[in-house]
């Protein structure tokens, strides 16, 4: 067992080559000890002939000195959110909605050429993602990049080997010494061959044979090692250009799925031409998507990796296209980690500095200036004096906290309530196409689905409803008839939820942060003025002023932190209430499916009993929608604007934090500590 935060746990953090060989074998022997412990967890136990405990598991938490959790990165494995397994999918759908960042990850062989990165960054991903406010946060893993055939990248993507200069004409350069090498050798091989087959015709006469074997002799010696020198070298040659060509297919995948991903975010931005008919003014569009955003996409190749540091044993062989670390891309990917977790840990330390900063310029503030403060009369004055001015901070937030309302309101109301009542509108007309369309004949597939071919097999039909709209079938793949049910809705106004509640929301709550920060300016610069004219030292109040503003800017601060933080979990949840409520209603249908009389024609009336019960129930299912969609908008605003408005609490206690020394008696406190202790004090704060 390695104990957190000893020597070893340490060293086993550090590259593999600063190890020394004791502690290499250390680690080896610790690896295969805690491969076979989690192994039936992870994996299976034993050869798969008993029972198995990984199908009962929700979830296997692993620690371990690991360099890449070095800072402080916890990584999830999510079984996809289209998992045969309802309890998984709801595992990995809590993890998309809360993670910091999502990696979608793919055999670079799959994720450009057979769209296998469209089927994982899907339409309604891409829609999660930006009603989420996520969009930012994706980036794509193309793993077995070793795994490539140069002919075939020269042949197929010269024009980006080309994009670098001399790289293109390096790469033809060693193809055709390989092709050299390669026809030289099998010449010798084929003169070898001529040898030995005249050595075989001989086999009779024994003076021939001796002079075939003499000249076989003289010629092995004359050539083996030279054959056996360039293909050496040309094993050299080809490692190299297997390495500019994996290099080049890496960068071709990169700008694929960099461009398919924004043109599918923009994509979501775009009218369809029958969304203008109803004459509604286009808004301009508030596009998420910064002019130069780009997925963040790394090309890696564990397996090299492990060989080039040294890692995997002899024993697996060579590395089977990079000789460097670098070129594998797993730094890159272990710093993009760091990196991200390095913003997290910087934002909390500097909160951890500021309010530690704070409480000590407080404490400095009682330590040094206790003895100098007005008393008797003065002392009651300047107590009125503050209450004066801080009683003012809720006047003037109650305007603000309604201004923001009402902004919001009409932000709400113009932008999101008519796209959600249209949507309403067209989850209605379309919902009945959609339940006919899955009986069908025209069937679909893993790989082709589309409004003419989404017709389902009675097996899979029955299995489908069986769970409640959603199933895995292997020949139609992933089913979630709720989730189509949705679509016409969430499509309709995912783009103006984004608008609204992520960006809108995140304006309006920076533009009333920055009036809030200015009215504590000009309270606190008030109140200094004041506490002035009655005699207070100019000096004292200067740094009391500067304390009581850099208090109050922090808490304001965190007080808006905490409200984006519960506008975007709220929002979230909301986005994500549509199905569940297409779900609950559609209960009826599924049932009324599975209580058909069996025998001959019971599709026909499964197909019918789901009609029958769905169109009772669509019109009422999308208008409750809408409905509980706006009530939980409403209800998301009252709790922000009771926020701004209570953060004049928040704002008042700092205040007081800092002034109170004038008239709450601290005066004599401050007698008590001695002389020493202020000194102490006043170093802690220096």
């Amino acid at each position: 067992l390695v104990v957190p935060g000893s020597l070893d746990a340490k060293v086993l953090v550090s590259s593999y080559q600063s190890m020394n060989a004791k502690m290499r074998r250390s680690k080896k022997k610790w690896a295969q000890e805690f491969r076979s412990k989690i192994n039936s967890y992870v994996y299976r136990k034993g050869n798969g002939d008993q029972p198995q405990t990984w199908p009962l598991l929700r979830k296997v938490v692993l620690h371990g000195p690991w360099a890449c959790l070095s800072t402080g990165a916890c990584l999830v494995d999510l079984p996809g959110v289209r998992d045969a397994n309802a309890a998984r999918a709801r595992v990995s759908e809590h993890y998309l909605q809360h993670c910091n960042q999502i990696w979608v990850v793919a055999p670079i062989k799959r994720a450009v050429d057979d769209g296998t990165a469209k089927e994982l960054l899907g339409e309604q991903f891409k829609r999660r993602l930006l009603m989420d406010g996520q969009y930012g946060n994706v980036s794509f893993i193309c793993t077995q990049t070793d795994d490539c055939e140069a002919t075939e990248i020269m042949r197929d993507h010269a024009d980006v080997a080309q994009e670098v200069p001399g790289r293109w004409e390096k790469m033809t350069e060693i193809s055709d010494e390989i092709c050299r090498l390669e026809l030289v050798c099998s010449k010798l091989v084929q003169e070898q061959d001529d040898l030995n087959e005249e050595l075989d015709d001989a086999i009779d006469d024994d003076v021939a044979t001796e002079d075939c074997l003499k000249k076989l002799a003289d010629w092995n010696e004359k050539h083996l090692s030279r054959i056996g020198q360039m293909q050496a070298e040309c094993e050299v040659k080809q490692r190299q250009l297997k390495t500019l060509c994996a290099i080049v297919r890496n960068e071709y995948s990169t700008k694929c799925l960099q461009t398919d991903f924004r043109a599918g975010l923009k994509d979501l931005y775009r009218r369809s031409d029958d969304e203008d008919g109803d004459g509604r003014q286009q808004e301009q569009a508030e596009v998420a998507l910064p002019d130069d955003f780009n997925m963040d996409v790394y090309c890696i190749s564990s397996n090299d990796y492990l060989k080039v540091q040294g890692i995997k044993p002899k024993s697996d062989g060579a590395p089977n296209t990079f000789s460097e670390a670098s070129d594998t891309q797993i730094p890159n990917l272990r710093s993009f980690v760091h990196e991200t977790t390095a913003r997290h840990r910087s934002s909390f330390a500097k909160n951890f500095v500021h309010n530690a900063s704070d409480m000590l310029d407080r404490v400095k503030l009682l330590a040094i200036n206790a003895a100098n403060v007005p008393s008797g009369r003065s002392s009651l004055r300047c107590m009125r004096l503050f209450e004066n001015e801080v009683n003012k901070i809720a006047d003037s937030l109650g305007p603000l906290a309604d201004d923001f309302k009402k902004k919001m309101s009409m932000k709400v109301k113009r932008s999101l309530e008519p796209v959600l009542t249209t949507g309403a509108k067209k989850g209605i007309q379309a919902a009945l196409p959609i339940v006919e369309s899955w009986g069908s004949k025209s069937r679909r597939t893993k790989h082709l689905r589309n409004k003419s071919h989404n017709g389902l097999y009675w097996a899979t039909y029955q299995a489908t409803v069986r769970r409640e709209g959603a199933f895995t079938s292997g020949s139609a793949g992933p089913i979630d008839m709720n989730q189509e049910i949705c679509d016409p809705m969430e499509k309709e106004f995912s783009v103006d939820w984004q608008r609204t509640l992520d960006s809108a929301l995140r304006v309006h709550l920076s533009e009333a942060e920055t009036k809030v920060q200015g009215i504590c300016l000009t309270i606190n610069k008030t109140i200094a003025t004041e506490f002035e004219q009655e005699g207070v030292d100019k000096n004292q109040l200067i740094n009391m002023s500067t304390t009581a503003n850099r208090g109050c800017a922090n808490a304001v601060k965190a007080a808006f932190e905490t409200m984006r933080h519960l506008g975007t979990e709220t929002q979230r949840n909301l986005n994500r209430s549509l199905l569940p409520l297409v779900k609950e209603n559609m209960r009826g249908s599924y049932s009324a499916c599975l209580t058909c009389p069996r025998g001959s024609g019971v599709f026909n009336r499964m197909k019918f009993a789901m009609q029958s019960m769905t169109e009772k129930k669509v019109q009422g299912m999308f208008d409750n929608s809408k409905l509980t969609l706006l009530k939980g908008i409403e209800d998301l605003l009252k709790q922000l604007v009771s926020l701004i408005s209570q953060s004049s609490q928040t704002i008042s206690k700092h205040l007081e934090d800092v002034y109170s020394i004038y008239w709450d008696g601290q005066n004599e406190e401050s007698k008590t500590l001695n002389a020493a202790m202020q000194e102490r004090i006043r170093n802690c704060r220096d």
